[in-house]
């Protein structure tokens, strides 16, 4: 009986150790949502936006890295993506 109360107790302390550090790590997290908005969406809509508006998305607004992920948006043929 007494290993069982051991075992509980320090299944417990675990247990608020884990909580403790989920909170903490919670509270520290910074999210940098520009980058995922540009890496996540898909690139083909800004692209034909900026046509619409006379913006080159592809050289102004994507970073060097993404740009060259991206080039084969500019090579490809419009796509409607109105609803």
């Amino acid at each position: 009986m007494e290993t069982a109360r051991g075992k509980l107790q320090r299944a417990e302390a675990a247990l608020g150790k884990a909580r403790t550090q989920d909170t903490l790590a919670a509270k520290g997290r910074t999210w940098n949502l520009g980058t995922s908005l540009k890496s996540y969406i898909d690139p083909r809509v800004f692209y034909q936006w900026g046509q619409q508006v006379e913006y080159d998305v592809l050289g102004l607004y994507y970073p060097k890295t993404l740009q060259r992920k991206f080039a084969w948006v500019s090579e490809q043929e419009q796509i409607d993506f109105s609803i």
